[in-house]
Parts: structure tokens; C-alpha cells; sequence
């Protein structure tokens, strides 16, 4: 083998030792990322040559990255003030969603998958996301989004208690008017078109003019209509049932409560809400998944934790976020997402986990690493001074 092949022998070593400093710089520049996992160069020889006519004798040259492997070890947990702030005790992650998408399900190879669980709502004050905007999963899948009210039947509109209605055409109407024709409420639509001439249709029929809205006399009523009774807060029909009193019919009645906040997180991944309305009433329930009103029973939806089959397979995207890589040899896996067990996996709320990353390990590794590369520094002037002695041998 010529000088000039160890010098590019020594050529490789300063390179990739190189590379393997901007692992370490990597590692200890992340030191306080959340949920951060630290990488590791692990090197190869490159292909030997044989040097005589047994193969036992060969001659390496050099050194190549074999690969750079993502630690996946739990860290330690840092203690928080938010509820949404999640750390996950276990080897599940997180699975979240681009940007934006609000309705699902979505597929586990469009997700993306995450450990830091720095989670907020957004500006609607419904939405769970992170701090890059992608929306948080549940274990069905869906975008978590909570619920605006705590009914099961959606309510309408709450406008103002109109006055009766007048069919001689002496009160002339326009859109966003407010009536009331036995005591239910009719709201003139957006396309109200006044009749040409007296009189003029009742609400309760025009139904191309008006839309039945809210009331508070004692009905008829239908399902959806909202009343205001007696105590100020407002309740929905579930039933259509008419002249009933809703503070006390709980069978027809529900009373209608806002979204308010997060109180908890439970360890199998329970969402504890807060509604309440403005007189002061209040309940604490459940998420219950996108879509579906929140419940006072046990839930069946969760915050959505991802199983990867083989995590150092998944690929960094930024963001302490991760895609799956499919099923080539190496990859990741297809991941399953689902919910905590509340045992192996846990969710524990108002705690983040903290970066992997041991700066003890990473500046004993620094320390190797520039030791290597000034070796190998001197692998090549060494062998420049002996091709230099090649050269004097010409004077």
C-alpha cells in the first residue's frame, strides 16, 4: 500500500471524526429540549485490501459513519404549573397532526409522532395543540377538540326575546329580527324577503323568512329550542317535550354549560374538564372524543399515545417531532395509536421529561473525539515527512 493511500487513510479518520463532533455538538446544544433524544456515531472500517496470497493479511483504509443511532432512554421529568403540560412514563409517544386538521381519523403514517408534551389550546380556546400549532390525537385518532357546550343535543342561537309578532305589515321587518309567536322565538334569516303585501305569514310557517330560535314561555317546544329559565341559565329540549318547567324536568331538559378549562389529566389519559355558565353553575366531565359531548361516566377516549415497533427506526423531521419510516428493514415499524394503560404507560400531567442528553457522557466522548482527530492528523504528516525522505533520497 502506497503513502499516499495512508494518507487518505488518515483523511477518512479526520472526517468523520469531524462528523462525529456535530453529534455531540448536536447533543449538547439540545441539553434543555423538551422531550429530546440524543444520537450516537457508531463507525465501521472500510473495506480491507489483501496483501499477499492468504487472505488473513489485509491492509484496512480507513473509517466510515456505520450509522447514527437515536437514543430512545427515558429522562427525568421536570414539574410544571399547566395541567396540558404531559410526560409519558413509558416508551409510547405522542401523536399529533399538521396544522390546521381538525377532523379525522388519522392514519398513523400521516401522523407525527412526538415526546414532548408541551401541549396548550389554541386561540379558539378548544383545541389541544403544541407549540408549533400541530394538533394533538386521541387514541381514536381525532384531532382533540373539546366540546363548546356540555349537551347532547346541539343548542341553537341565544337572541333576545323578541316581541309578538304583527301580520297587519304595520311593523316592518328585516333580517336579524327577533319575534315571538306563542311564546317560541322566530329570527328573521339573513335572506328575509318582506311579503308584498298583508298579511303576512306567520313565522311558525314562512320558514323561508324566519328560523325558530329561543324562548322562555312555556311552550310549545321542540327539540333543540332553547329557554331561559327562572334562575338565569339557559337549558335545551333533548325531548320536544312541551310545558314542562326546565330547571326541574332533568328527563327533557339539559342545562346548557360552556367550556371552560383542563383541571387534569388522569394517568390513563382521562381528560377532566371544567364547564360552567355565567351564574355560576358548573360541572366536571370527561372528553369524550371529537365531536361527541363530553360524559359524567368513565370515557372510552383518551389522550392518544403511539406504540412504535422499533423507535430508533423513526425519522427527525425538526421540531422534536418524528415520522415513521415504514417497514423496510430498519425502519421504524408502522405505528399503533391507541391510549396509556394507566400501568406500563402513564400519562402524568404538569410534567414535562427533559432532554436524554448527559453532558458528563458527551464531554468525556469530546474529549475522545478530538483526540482522534488529532491522531489522525498526525497519521498524515507523519506520512508527509516520509514521503519527504522518499524525495531526499533523489539528492
Amino acid at each position: 500500500m502506497s503513502l499516499t493511500s495512508t494518507m487518505f487513510t488518515g483523511v477518512s479518520g479526520l472526517l468523520n471524526q469531524a462528523e462525529g463532533m456535530s453529534v455531540i455538538g448536536n447533543n449538547i446544544a439540545n441539553v434543555n429540549t423538551i422531550g429530546f433524544k440524543g444520537s450516537r456515531m457508531l463507525f465501521s472500517d472500510v473495506l480491507s485490501t489483501t496483501i499477499g496470497n492468504v487472505p488473513v493479511g489485509q491492509i484496512g483504509h480507513g473509517v466510515q459513519i456505520q450509522k447514527v443511532d437515536t437514543i430512545f432512554s427515558q429522562a427525568s421529568m421536570e414539574t410544571t404549573t399547566s395541567p396540558t403540560d404531559l410526560f409519558i412514563q413509558g416508551k409510547d409517544f405522542f401523536a399529533v397532526a399538521a396544522p390546521g386538521t381538525l377532523a379525522g381519523p388519522v392514519p398513523a403514517t400521516g401522523a407525527y409522532y412526538t415526546r414532548a408534551g408541551a401541549f396548550r389550546l389554541d386561540n379558539t380556546g378548544r383545541n389541544l395543540i403544541t407549540p408549533d400549532n400541530f394538533n394533538v390525537l386521541d387514541s381514536k385518532s381525532n384531532p382533540i377538540v373539546f366540546s363548546k357546550y356540555n349537551t347532547s343535543v346541539t343548542p341553537g342561537a341565544l337572541p333576545a326575546i323578541g316581541a309578538a309578532f304583527d301580520s297587519t305589515g304595520v311593523t316592518a321587518y328585516a333580517a336579524g329580527n327577533i319575534v315571538s309567536v306563542g311564546g317560541v322565538n322566530y329570527i328573521a334569516l339573513p335572506t328575509y324577503t318582506a311579503p308584498a303585501a298583508p298579511p303576512l305569514a306567520s313565522p311558525a310557517t314562512d320558514t323561508a323568512n324566519w328560523l325558530r330560535g329561543t324562548f322562555n314561555s312555556a311552550g310549545p317546544y321542540a327539540s333543540g329550542d332553547v329557554v331561559t329559565g327562572a334562575d338565569g341559565s339557559n337549558y335545551v329540549n333533548k325531548l320536544g317535550a312541551t310545558g314542562s318547567d326546565p330547571i326541574a324536568d332533568a328527563t327533557n331538559w339539559e342545562l346548557i354549560l360552556d367550556f371552560q378549562k383542563i383541571i387534569s389529566v388522569s394517568t390513563k389519559g382521562e381528560f377532566s374538564l371544567l364547564y360552567s355558565d355565567n351564574t355560576g353553575k358548573s360541572a366536571t366531565v370527561f372528553y369524550n372524543g371529537n365531536g361527541v359531548p363530553p360524559t359524567s361516566s368513565a370515557p372510552t377516549t383518551f389522550v392518544g399515545t403511539a406504540k412504535v415497533p422499533n423507535p430508533p427506526g423513526l425519522v427527525k423531521v425538526g421540531g422534536s417531532l418524528y415520522r415513521e419510516s415504514g417497514v423496510i428493514v430498519g425502519g421504524s415499524g408502522t405505528p399503533v395509536i391507541g391510549g396509556p394503560n394507566g400501568s406500563t404507560e402513564q400519562i402524568i400531567s404538569s410534567n414535562l421529561e427533559l432532554s436524554n442528553v448527559d453532558l458528563a457522557s458527551e464531554f468525556v466522548k469530546m474529549l475522545q473525539t478530538q483526540r482522534a482527530y488529532s491522531a489522525n492528523s498526525k497519521t498524515i504528516t507523519t506520512t508527509d515527512e516520509m514521503m519527504q525522505e522518499v524525495l531526499n533520497l533523489k539528492r
